[in-house]
C-alpha cells in the first residue's frame, strides 16, 4: 500500500490529454521560430507571456516535432503551454470556424459532440477560468 497524495485540482486539470486532431486545429507553431522559454513551457506558446504557473497555464502535453520545416530535420520532444487568454482565443476560433473536419455531424446533432469538439470546448472553458 502506498501513501500517495492525490494531485490538486489545478494540477489534475493539466494532466488531461488534448487529442492530436484538436492540437492540429490550434496551429502549434514550428520549433525553429520559438524561444527556449516557449519550448520548455515557461512562457506562452503564442504571446510569450510568462513565466507561467500551474494556475495560469494550460498544458498542451508532450509533443514530438521536427526542429525545423526541413523534411529531413530530426525530431525533438517539447512541452508547450499556453496562457489562458491565448488558449481561449485559439479554441474559440477553431470551434467558430468549425474546421474540425467540418461540418461535423456529431457536434451539430448531439450534446457531447465529437472528441475534437469536446476537447476544444474543454480548452475554451479552461481558458475562461481564473
Amino acid at each position: 500500500m502506498t501513501n500517495r497524495t492525490p494531485p490538486s485540482p489545478a494540477v489534475a486539470e493539466g494532466l488531461r490529454e488534448v487529442p492530436a486532431a484538436a492540437l492540429e486545429l490550434l496551429n502549434l507553431p514550428l520549433l525553429d521560430g520559438l524561444r527556449d522559454g516557449q519550448v520548455r513551457g515557461r512562457h506562452c506558446l503564442w504571446c510569450r507571456r510568462g513565466p507561467l504557473t500551474s494556475e495560469t497555464a494550460i498544458d498542451l502535453g508532450e509533443q514530438m516535432s521536427p526542429l525545423s520545416s526541413d523534411s529531413d530535420s530530426s525530431r525533438m520532444r517539447w512541452y508547450p503551454r499556453a496562457c489562458r487568454r491565448c488558449i481561449r482565443t485559439r479554441a474559440y476560433r477553431a470551434l467558430l470556424d468549425h474546421v474540425h473536419p467540418g461540418p461535423c455531424e456529431p457536434c451539430e446533432n448531439a450534446a457531447p459532440g465529437c472528441e475534437i469538439g469536446r476537447a476544444l470546448n474543454r480548452l475554451l472553458r479552461e481558458g475562461r477560468r481564473r
